[in-house]
């Protein structure tokens, strides 16, 4: 690392600390009022204040984590085909998103758990079963996305070690102490005014590391490099590979983003219902220009090499190697910032994110008379949680994965019990309280089972079956209350 990228790495970080005084000095501005709920809305959900370009912006830089940064050029790497029909299915869970659910539940709550006790009639106050499961769902998402978190991190921070050399735990601690102490200091304001800068970086980087692909590809690279990336993006032969590429993108983003706090707190910060919707739709076609620029980066690097075979973390560490050898004095600056961004972008929401569950379904901060002091404290306990998670990953590698995949499992339950209780509504009248989400908990559990014992689906369609089975036999036990 030379002089002037150190000089960028450094520049970065004073602007996430310029951008969020400046958010903090412009909150200031708004009423707070003396109410718990109300300090709670500023600090989590930026008073409800969020423009158009803040949403948009922050919403594609949270989801492109440090994981997707690796993950997409790696697959590429790897002769993953027809990624880009899983990307199509991510288009279709937005625009039920944005037709369903912004109408029906964002409007109301300060968390997804809290719109789903609340239900679509919005209740002022739940019943204390509703409450206790509320709760539950709480629990089960903050310790998932603690562990989901703290895989990304490692991927992120073990990537930026590779250009510095230090160890690991040194750039986490420090990696996680300044996204913590600007969340903590701007709440989500800050959160989504910072990500407009990451966004832009990320990007940034994305364009250097394609043009130095490009001239490691030689002549004619630009063609050559067009059918590699064409055929990773729709090389896939037959209509059963096409729908199931599609099919899968909708369910893995309808439940980690219909039900996702990370995602939803963005659009209850929305002024309006109409800024949530452009949101929604000008996000998504953000981010897939910037996941087929990814994809282009790694169906590229490989091009006039021998075909890659190995697992996807050997792709990974390949696509790694090959970034840090080939980058010269100033570009690595801007792929270190690059980095920096979509891992700090990820989890200063994510601290948020965690911080209003802790607060709000898992220990109501009503009861505590220094709410202020109290919600700081959160989101400090949040950010060591993270980092002795991710920690105990970088000693043990092998955890990455799973930790990765976690959240999404965990969320399946979450996802039947709104499509019943919102999507559904009015024709199903879906009961909400303790008992149906441990009915649907072991729904998704028997799903599971199933397909590991007799059909032997891929991941994504596992996710299909076990929301299907859950939504059926939850249906069906509603319509057997009528009926009995």
């Amino acid at each position: 690392m030379s002089a002037i990228d150190h000089f960028l790495v450094i520049s970065y970080i004073a602007a996430l600390y310029v951008i969020t005084w400046y958010s903090t000095k412009s909150m200031k501005k708004l009423e707070a009022g003396s109410s718990p709920r109300k300090h709670a809305e500023k600090q989590f959900l930026g008073g409800r204040s969020a423009t158009t370009v803040e949403a948009v912006f922050s919403i594609v830089a949270t989801e492109f984590s440090a994981m997707t940064f690796v993950q997409l050029p790696a697959l590429a790497i790897l002769g993953r085909r027809g990624l880009l029909w899983g990307i199509i299915g991510i288009m279709l869970g937005r625009w039920v998103i944005s037709r369903f659910l912004l109408r029906n539940f964002y409007r109301s709550g300060l968390t997804v758990f809290d719109s789903l006790s609340r239900g679509v009639k919005d209740y002022s106050s739940t019943t204390p079963s509703a409450q206790r499961a509320q709760r539950l769902m709480g629990m089960m998402y903050f310790f998932s996305k603690v562990l989901s978190v703290a895989g990304a991190m490692y991927l992120g921070v073990s990537f930026v070690a590779r250009f510095y050399g230090w160890p690991y735990h040194w750039l986490l601690a420090g990696v996680v102490a300044i996204t913590a102490s600007y969340t903590m200091a701007g709440g989500l304001k800050a959160v989504m005014r910072t990500d407009i800068l990451q966004f832009g970086t990320i990007a940034m980087g994305g364009l250097v590391l394609i043009v130095v692909a490009l001239q490691k590809a030689g002549e004619n690279g630009f063609s050559h490099a067009f059918d590699a990336a064409s055929t990773v993006a729709f090389g896939t032969s037959g209509l059963i590979p096409i729908l199931a590429g599609i099919a899968s993108g909708f369910v893995s983003d309808f439940t980690t983003h219909g039900v996702e706090q990370d995602f939803v707190q963005k659009l209850k910060a929305c002024r309006t219902p109409g800024i949530a919707a452009r949101a929604v739709v000008w996000s998504t076609w953000l981010t897939v220009g910037l996941q087929t620029l990814f994809i282009c980066i790694g169906a590229t690097f490989v091009l006039g090499m021998p075909e890659f075979k190995g697992s996807l973390p050997a792709a990974i560490q390949y696509f790694m190697d090959q970034t840090v050898g080939s980058l010269g004095a100033g570009t690595r600056g801007i792929v270190v910032v690059a980095i920096l961004s979509a891992t700090m972008s990820s989890l200063d929401s994510s601290l948020n994110a965690l911080s209003a569950v802790l607060w709000n379904d898992i220990l109501p901060g009503e009861r505590a008379a220094r709410y202020p002091i109290f919600m700081k404290v959160d989101n400090a306990v949040v950010a060591v949680f993270v980092a002795l998670f991710a920690f105990f990953v970088g000693q043990h590698p092998m955890y990455v994965k799973g930790f990765l995949s976690l959240n999404a499992y965990v969320l399946l339950p979450v996802v039947c019990c709104f499509i019943l209780r919102f999507v559904c509504y009015p024709r199903v009248m879906f009961g909400y309280g303790l008992h149906t989400v441990v009915f649907t908990i072991l729904s998704c559990i028997m799903g599971w089972v199933l397909n590991t014992l007799y059909f032997g689906f891929p991941p994504q369609m596992a996710i299909f079956l076990c929301l299907f089975m859950s939504i059926a036999t939850l249906w069906f036990y509603e319509k057997l209350k009528i009926w009995i």
